[in-house]
C-alpha cells in the first residue's frame, strides 16, 4: 500500500546518506513522477552546463563567422557568403537527417546569414554592408514575436539550448507564461535595435551611426537581460512555493497507484553527480510557506538523459537544487538571450560582418556609403584611407565637380561645401597601399526637400553694364531667412571677389534681402564676381538651398559729383578730373517734403521720361501737380531726380524753386543722363535735411563700423 507523497513515511530516507537502494529508487520514481516531477529538478554543475551549451554556441555563432572569413580570404566576398550559408544549412540538413534536435541558435544564424547573403549578392554597397546585420536583427525580432501566438516561445527554446530543463517544469503554466512574456520582451528589444539602426544609418553620419547604435543597443540589451533574470527568478520562486496538490493534474482525488511513465536512461556523469550531491553538501531548499522548510533531497530519480529528479525527504513538493545552481540557470537564460542578439547581428562596431567585408575589400572608405539615398545636402562627404594613402579624390554631381581638401598626411579628404539637393553624386578615389595602386568608386543621392531657398535676383545684373565705384551688391531670395544663425550661414555662402581687393561686409535690409558694401569705394575699371553658393545649405525648417547663383559686375570710371544746394551748383569729376560744373535749382525748402536732401547719394538709374506727381495729393487739392519731365536720373526713393526743367532755366544757379529735385537745363540734363552710371556718387551739402541711410541706396551715410553691425556674422 503506497503512502501519499505529501505524507511523512519517507522521512527515515532523508537521514540515510548511503546510496539509494532499488526500492528507494522505485519509491522516488513514484513520488517524483506524481509529485515534484512537475517542477522539481537538480541542475548539473557549471562545467556540465558549459559542456552542453558550448557546442551550440560554436555551431550557431562562431563557426559561420570563421568559415566566412576563411573563404573570404581565399575566394573573396561572394565565396565567403556562399561558404557561410552552406555551413549553416548543411548543419540543419545534417541534424535533420540524423534525427537530432535543431538548435534554435542555429535557426537564428541561418536567418541572419540568409538575409546578409541575399543582399550582398545584389550589391556591394557600403550601406548595404551595414544594413545586412540590421535586417537580420529585424528578422530575429519578428521571429520572437511570431513564436508567441504559435505557443512555441523562442525564448524557451534558446534557454533550453543553454540550460536543459525537464519537460514537467517547462509545462508549468507559470513557466509557459514567463517564456511567452520574455519572448515579447526580446522581440521589442530586437525591433527597437533595428529601428534605431535604420534611422541612424540613413539620417546620420557613419560616426554617429556607430556611436549611437552601439550605446543605445547596449543599454537596451542590459535592461532586457536584467528584466529576464529578475523574471526567471520570480517565476522559479513562485513555482517552488506551490504545494504539491496544486501541481497535480488530478488533485487529491488522483489515483495514487497510477504507474508513472518509464524514464529514459540517465546520463552516467549527471547521475553520479546527483547521487553524490547529498554526501558532498547539503541541498538548498525553497520555502512553501513562512516557517515551513522542506527537508533536503534524499532520492534522485533519473528522468532524462541529462537530469535526475530530486525528491525531498518526506515527499514534499517544490524545487530542490544544489546550492548556487538556481543562479546558474538564471544567468544562463539571460546570457543566451544576449548571445541571440549577437547571433542576430546586433553588433554595431567595426567587428560587424558587413563593415569588415567593406574594409577588407578596399583600403578606402567613403561617407556616405555606396548606394546611400536621401543624404542630407549639408552633411559631410569624407573619404578615408583605412590603410595606405590617398592620391586623388573627385566628387562629381549636378554637371560639375565639388571641391574638397586633402589632409596633410593624405589619409583623408573632405568636401569643402554643401551639395545640391535631389542630385546623384559619384566619388572616385585613387590611392596606394603597400606600394600598389588602389581605387574606389562610390555613388549616393541627396534628398529632395519639399521647400527650397532660391536666389531670385542679384543686382547689378544687366548685360554689358558698367557701374559706379559706390555700387552695392543686392541679393534677394524667394523666401524669408528669419533665424540669425541661418542668416549667418547664408552670409558665409556668399562671396564677393573683386580683381582689386577691398574690404566689405553684408548687411540684411530685410529677411529676404542682403546687401554688400565696401569700406571704401571700389577701384575703377575692374570685374567683381558674386557667388551665392547656397545649394544644399540648410536654413532650418527642412528648407535647403536649391542651387547656386552667380553674377559678375563691371566697375567703370570713377565718377563723383559734388554739389552745394545753397550755392546752386554741382561739379562732375571722373577719375579725379573735373568734367563739368552744372547750375541747378533745388527744392524750395518750404516744407521738409520740398527740401532736397544732403548726404552721400548713389545714382539709382537713368529712367528717361518720368511723370512727376505730388505725393499724397489728388487733383484739386492745394499744391497738387502732375508734370512730365525728360532725362531723369533717380538718386533716392523719396522722389528726388536730376531732370530737364526748361521752364526755370533762367533761375538755375541762383535760386531753389523745385519740389525737391535738381532742375537742370535740357542740355545739361541730357548729358548727365547719358554719362551717368548706376552706383555713381552724388555728394550734396547745404540743406537742412539729411538723407536717411535706407532711403534709396544711400548706404554710404553709415560708417563702415555701423554698416557691419547689420551683419549676422558681427
Amino acid at each position: 500500500m503506497h503512502q501519499n507523497v505529501a505524507g511523512g513515511d519517507a522521512a527515515p530516507d532523508a537521514a540515510d546518506p548511503r546510496p539509494a537502494t532499488a526500492a528507494a529508487v522505485r519509491r522516488g520514481r513514484e513520488r517524483g513522477t506524481r509529485g515534484s516531477a512537475e517542477h522539481g529538478f537538480e541542475l548539473p554543475g557549471l562545467p556540465a552546463l558549459l559542456r552542453h551549451a558550448a557546442p551550440r554556441f560554436v555551431e550557431g555563432v562562431i563557426a559561420p563567422v570563421v568559415v566566412f572569413y576563411a573563404a573570404f580570404a581565399l575566394w573573396g566576398l561572394n565565396g565567403g557568403l556562399v561558404a557561410a550559408v552552406a555551413w549553416v544549412y548543411g548543419g540543419l540538413v545534417w541534424r535533420y537527417a540524423r534525427g537530432h534536435r535543431i538548435s534554435a541558435m542555429l535557426v537564428l544564424a541561418a536567418l541572419g546569414v540568409t538575409a546578409r547573403a541575399g543582399l550582398a549578392a545584389m550589391t556591394h554597397s557600403a550601406v548595404v554592408y551595414f544594413l545586412q546585420p540590421t535586417l537580420g536583427t529585424l528578422l530575429v525580432g519578428l521571429s520572437f514575436l511570431a513564436s508567441v501566438p504559435l505557443r512555441r516561445p523562442l525564448a524557451q527554446r534558446l534557454a533550453t539550448d543553454m540550460v536543459p530543463m525537464p519537460e514537467g517544469f517547462l509545462r508549468h503554466v507559470l513557466v509557459r507564461r514567463f517564456f511567452s512574456r520574455v519572448s515579447l520582451l526580446w522581440s521589442s528589444v530586437f525591433l527597437a535595435n533595428a529601428a534605431i539602426s535604420l534611422w541612424t544609418l540613413f539620417h546620420q553620419s557613419l560616426a554617429v551611426f556607430l556611436w549611437v547604435r552601439t550605446s543605445l543597443v547596449a543599454a537596451i540589451g542590459a535592461v532586457a537581460v536584467a528584466l529576464s533574470v529578475w523574471g526567471f527568478r520570480r517565476c522559479a520562486g513562485r513555482v517552488a512555493a506551490e504545494p504539491v496538490a496544486a501541481s497535480r493534474s488530478g488533485g487529491s482525488g488522483a489515483a495514487p497507484d497510477a504507474s508513472p511513465p518509464s524514464p529514459s536512461p540517465p546520463d552516467r556523469a549527471i547521475s553520479a553527480l546527483a547521487r553524490s550531491c547529498p554526501a558532498r553538501r547539503r541541498a538548498r531548499t525553497m520555502r512553501r510557506s513562512p516557517g515551513d522548510r522542506a527537508p533536503p533531497c534524499s532520492v534522485y530519480t533519473p528522468i532524462s538523459d541529462k537530469f535526475s529528479l530530486c525528491t525531498p525527504s518526506g515527499g514534499s513538493g517544490g524545487i530542490c537544487m544544489a546550492k548556487g545552481r538556481l543562479g546558474i540557470a538564471v544567468a544562463g537564460t539571460g546570457a543566451v538571450l544576449v548571445l541571440a542578439s549577437a547571433c542576430g547581428g546586433s553588433g554595431g562596431g567595426k567587428s560587424s560582418q558587413g563593415e569588415l567585408a567593406a574594409e577588407a575589400s578596399t583600403p578606402i572608405a567613403v561617407t556616405p556609403g555606396d548606394g546611400a539615398t536621401a543624404v542630407k545636402p549639408d552633411g559631410p562627404v569624407e573619404v578615408r584611407a583605412t590603410s595606405g594613402t590617398l592620391e586623388s579624390v573627385t566628387l562629381q554631381g549636378g554637371g560639375g565637380a565639388v571641391a574638397g581638401e586633402l589632409s596633410a598626411d593624405r589619409k583623408s579628404w573632405r568636401a569643402s561645401r554643401t551639395l545640391r539637393p535631389g542630385t546623384a553624386y559619384t566619388v572616385t578615389a585613387q590611392g596606394r597601399r603597400n606600394g600598389k595602386p588602389v581605387s574606389l568608386t562610390s555613388r549616393f543621392t541627396t534628398l529632395k526637400p519639399s521647400k527650397t531657398l532660391r536666389v531670385v535676383d542679384i543686382t547689378p545684373n544687366r548685360t554689358g553694364e558698367k557701374v559706379g565705384v559706390g555700387m552695392p551688391v543686392f541679393v534677394r531670395f524667394n523666401r524669408a531667412v528669419a533665424d540669425r544663425s541661418a542668416k549667418a550661414a547664408v552670409e558665409r555662402a556668399l562671396t564677393v571677389t573683386p580683381e582689386k581687393p577691398v574690404e566689405g561686409a553684408w548687411r540684411w535690409i530685410g529677411d529676404d534681402q542682403v546687401v554688400y558694401r565696401t569700406k571704401t569705394y571700389w577701384a575703377p575699371y575692374q570685374k567683381v564676381r558674386i557667388d551665392a553658393r547656397i545649394a544644399g545649405l540648410g536654413v532650418g525648417g527642412g528648407v535647403y538651398g536649391a542651387e547656386d547663383a552667380t553674377a559678375t559686375m563691371r566697375i567703370g570710371a570713377k565718377r563723383i559729383t559734388k554739389g552745394n544746394i545753397a550755392s546752386h551748383h554741382m561739379t562732375v569729376y571722373q577719375d579725379g578730373k573735373k568734367l563739368r560744373t552744372i547750375p541747378f535749382s533745388a527744392g524750395n525748402g518750404s516744407t521738409r517734403e520740398y527740401t532736397t536732401t544732403s548726404g552721400v547719394h548713389l545714382l539709382m538709374g537713368s529712367e528717361g521720361h518720368v511723370t512727376m506727381v505730388s505725393p499724397g495729393r489728388k487733383p484739386g487739392d492745394p499744391g497738387y501737380y502732375k508734370t512730365e519731365v525728360d532725362w531723369a536720373v533717380r538718386f533716392s526713393n523719396s522722389g528726388e531726380y536730376t531732370h530737364s526743367a526748361p521752364w526755370n532755366v533762367g533761375i538755375q544757379g541762383s535760386a531753389n524753386t523745385s519740389h525737391g529735385c535738381l532742375n537742370l537745363s535740357p542740355a545739361n540734363a541730357r548729358w548727365y543722363h547719358e554719362t551717368a552710371q548706376r552706383g555713381d556718387v552724388l555728394d550734396l551739402t547745404g540743406s537742412s535735411r539729411q538723407v536717411e541711410w535706407d532711403n534709396g541706396w544711400s548706404f554710404w551715410q553709415l560708417s563702415f563700423a555701423k554698416w557691419k553691425a547689420g551683419s549676422a556674422l558681427s
